[in-house]
């Protein structure tokens, strides 16, 4: 049971949330998942398929146009492709 504490800071916080223009929520991989984005670790992750060295930045520097190609191929055709639409897939984008 939630205290009259605990009430008036969820009360504060939805109005804080419904007053913005813009929020910004971090949370963990399986809101992803659910959408149909790919999980990054384990046995079907990305990382298991391809190297996440390209993301470093020294690497980046060294070979801007191989680590561009693979920001583009996974970030912008891989993920934004992404068409199943669900409760987490709104959770994302709305």
């Amino acid at each position: 049971m939630q205290t009259q504490s605990q009430n008036s800071k969820l009360i504060q916080a939805v109005e804080l949330l419904s007053n913005s223009t813009h929020t910004t929520v971090f949370t963990g991989a399986g809101v992803s998942v659910e959408s149909g984005i790919p999980p990054y670790r384990g046995e079907n992750g990305l990382w298991s398929k391809i190297d996440p060295t390209f993301l470093d930045m020294d690497y980046f520097y060294r070979y801007p146009n191989k680590s561009w190609g693979l920001i583009v191929k996974i970030f912008y055709n891989l993920f934004g492709k992404v068409q199943r639409i669900t409760k987490a897939r709104f959770c994302l984008f709305w």
